[in-house]
């Protein structure tokens, strides 16, 4: 019994490994060529001029609806640049704090 789990198991990590190694034959890195560097710095700029027109709309109390669309357009301008940049986007377009009373 004990020997067949063990067989079991050293049959599961050869197909874990294999997989693994599959997967990082798959996996490309992100190019570095002038035209993705120029896509970059766009976005960059996009990003923050957008990240500005969220930040006066907040500080001047706007309308929740129209703060919520801006923030929507910086969110995906966000992942847009982390793709551009050879990023998971995911991890990239992370929100801010959430603003809550400490305990």
């Amino acid at each position: 019994m004990k020997e067949s789990r063990k067989s079991l198991i050293d049959s599961e990590v050869t197909k874990l490994r294999d997989l693994k190694k599959r997967l990082a034959a798959v996996s490309v890195p992100a190019s570095n060529g002038p035209g993705n560097n120029a896509e970059v710095e766009r976005l960059t700029d996009e990003v923050t001029k957008q990240g500005l027109v969220v930040r006066d709309l907040k500080s001047k109390k706007a309308e929740k609806s129209l703060i919520d669309s801006e923030v929507a357009k910086l969110l995906d301008l966000k992942k847009r640049l982390a793709l551009a940049g050879g990023q998971n986007p995911q991890e990239a377009a992370g929100g801010g704090k959430k603003k809550g009373k400490k305990k």
